[in-house]
């Protein structure tokens, strides 16, 4: 079984830089924080970039820019564009990256990947500091197409941890979910669990079945995905208070 990275991860949505502080204070309980970058307005992004590093804590934090089409963001960002970002961060913000001690890893789709892989693209920092991430908003993928869907995860450079999140329609959706997890095998840390209300329970038994984290939402916020449970919720469940008890040293 795989050893949580991440364990209860705030996802941080706000739209305006005046509201990040304050949502990172109220995340203060959590395992770890995303700083969901799309969901800022785009002339908000750029103001706060070089100030971001003077806001983070001592919690792991995942910074993530997402496209809405394949990684459920909150804007249109095509692949050269989201490459572009990247690559472009105010030095500030890079040399956090940078930095091989750091707890801040940044979160690349696995589309934006393979794009960089086939154009023969290299990050400005290091492959052990970036995740890779893949969704299914319609559905669970069957058995057969979700260990195609980790293959495809697998056969990247992407170090820092992978994510596999899909969308339960059945109950069965949810079973399966959970047997994918706790059979997981790979060297690199695995986020995983499936969306929705049929979902929930995923969310919340993940980490104890070897999934690196699970993300709740930050009081106030908007949700970052469908059914989201917030982090306070999360924090006092049984499930996740005995994987993170049994996972995380």
């Amino acid at each position: 079984m795989k050893q949580p990275k991440f364990g209860v991860i705030a996802s941080i949505t706000v739209k305006y830089a005046q509201e990040l502080l304050t949502a990172i204070y109220k995340s203060r309980e959590a395992t770890s924080l995303e700083l969901r970058l799309d969901c800022l307005e785009p002339k908000e992004r750029m103001t706060i970039l070089p100030n971001i590093s003077r806001m983070l804590t001592k919690q792991p934090t995942i910074l993530t820019l997402r496209s809405r089409r394949e990684q459920g963001g909150s804007t249109i960002i095509s692949l050269p564009d989201q490459f572009a970002f990247w690559d472009s961060l105010p030095e500030t913000l890079s040399k956090v990256l940078i930095g091989p001690d750091s707890n801040v890893f940044a979160d690349f789709g696995l589309d934006l990947i393979e794009y960089m892989v086939r154009e023969g693209l290299q990050p400005s920092f290091s492959w052990s500091k970036i995740g890779a991430s893949v969704y299914d908003f319609k559905k669970t993928p069957e058995d057969n197409d979700l260990g195609e869907l980790l293959a495809r995860l697998e056969a990247i450079p992407a170090k820092a941890f992978l994510k596999l999140v899909t969308m339960a329609v059945a109950e069965s959706d949810a079973s399966r979910m959970e047997k994918f997890i706790h059979e997981y095998k790979g060297q690199r840390p695995l986020i995983a669990f499936a969306m929705g209300e049929l979902g929930e329970r995923t969310r919340k038994k993940c980490l104890l079945l070897g999934s690196a984290g699970t993300y709740g939402s930050v009081p106030d916020c908007e949700d970052a995905d469908s059914n989201q449970i917030s982090i306070l919720k999360l924090l006092a469940d049984p499930f996740v208070q005995k994987g993170l008890a049994g996972n995380i040293p």
